[in-house]
């Protein structure tokens, strides 16, 4: 999915999977640009996600709903913050240690925190 998402603007990279190795290389024109670890894949970030639905429940159709959905903006924001992530460490490398580590993980946390907002209050209002 992340190559296809990349293709789209023309960025043809080559994505290395190492046995011997806990990370996946993303090459482009013959070089390592990214080494995808395994916290880049936005796992972390959905099971904190899912589990602050499930403990604040009620589990039901509209909060599997919300999971599914969810889920597929997580996905969608990995995918994203991999591509900016990509040119960063092409145009502007100096910059990447801080966009990766702080900016990119805000951004998706504040996402999670707002999906988290709206289930709150949307399951509140229902309440009274």
């Amino acid at each position: 999915m992340t190559k296809a998402f990349f293709s789209i603007f023309d960025v043809n990279v080559l994505l290395v999977s190492h046995t011997d190795k806990p990370f996946i290389s993303m090459m482009w024109n013959g070089s390592e640009i990214l080494l995808l670890f395994e916290g880049c894949n936005g796992v972390n970030v959905w099971i904190v996600f899912v589990s602050f639905l499930l403990a604040f429940g009620p589990v039901n159709s509209k909060l599997l709903l919300l999971i599914l959905k969810g889920t597929v903006v997580l996905f969608v924001l990995v995918i994203l913050r991999l591509f900016f992530l990509f040119w960063v460490a092409v145009k502007i490398p100096d910059h990447f240690y801080l966009l990766h580590k702080y900016f990119f993980s805000a951004v998706l946390y504040l996402i999670v925190f707002a999906l988290w907002y709206l289930w709150v209050r949307n399951t509140m209002r229902n309440v009274q």
